[in-house]
């Protein structure tokens, strides 16, 4: 059973976060804290497999905690859990070290999908954010998608285009009627076909046009160059921050 830290300063999300976590019988919530000192003195020598946060704390130190505690805790996993979702806030978390992002409207059994989905090497992001997200690294150009690659299947160009409207990997067998054991096949030739490694590369160059390139795409605009500089954590911001895994 995987285990799971809250970071909160409302005692009652955290407390509704508890309950939610312990009843899904796939993870165990170890610990919460109020705030970001606590949290600091604890989690280095709890290690739990994720971490779900408030950026936003009455400190104004939610961010930098995770930050701080990112280098520390490398085979942990933390998950923003928000009401702010405004580009700004959302690239300086990501940059921080979050995995993924969700807001506070986020149904009990999205959240579980997102914990299951953080365990599986997915970054779930709400769609809401994905949206803010994508209008940021598109920038100002009005640059057309490229079209799907001719060598894909059928079903691999439906896989792709749920992937590119930001479908997390349940909605995707749900929406497309295919076990899981399925659409893992269909990614790994998606992978193979696009000469890509991840999900969010296929995101990448999808909405760069850069389909078939063996060099990772440049972004545009204002915060693509911001972006060449953040490399270490399991996935690249720039990567992570265009991609609604899964």
């Amino acid at each position: 059973m995987k285990t799971v830290s809250i970071i909160d300063p409302d005692p009652v999300i955290g407390s509704c976060l508890r309950n939610l976590i312990d009843a899904s019988g796939r993870y165990m919530c170890v610990s919460t804290y109020l705030d970001s000192s606590s949290a600091k003195r604890g989690l280095l020598s709890q290690q739990p497999k994720i971490v779900i946060f408030e950026p936003c704390m009455p400190d104004a130190c939610g961010i930098e905690c995770i930050r701080w505690l990112k280098p520390r805790m490398e085979k942990t996993d933390f998950l923003a859990f928000t009401r702010h979702d405004d580009v700004n806030t959302v690239l300086t978390v990501m940059n921080a070290g979050a995995t993924g992002y969700l807001c506070k409207r986020t149904k009990p059994h999205d959240m579980l999908g997102a914990l299951d989905d953080l365990s599986s090497g997915g970054s779930p992001l709400s769609a809401s954010v994905a949206r803010v997200i994508l209008e940021a690294f598109r920038g100002d150009e009005s640059r057309p998608a490229a079209p799907f690659p001719a060598i894909l299947t059928r079903r691999e160009c439906e896989v792709l285009a749920e992937i590119m409207k930001g479908r997390m990997l349940k909605e995707i067998t749900d929406t497309l009627g295919i076990s899981q054991g399925t659409l893992n096949t269909h990614m790994r030739n998606l992978y193979r076909k696009l000469g890509v490694n991840s999900r969010c590369e296929i995101m990448a160059r999808y909405f760069t046009g850069a389909f078939g390139s063996s060099s990772r795409p440049a972004f545009a605009g204002p915060i693509g160059a911001g972006m060449a500089s953040q490399s270490g954590n399991r996935f690249n911001l720039k990567e992570r921050a265009i991609e609604r895994i899964g």
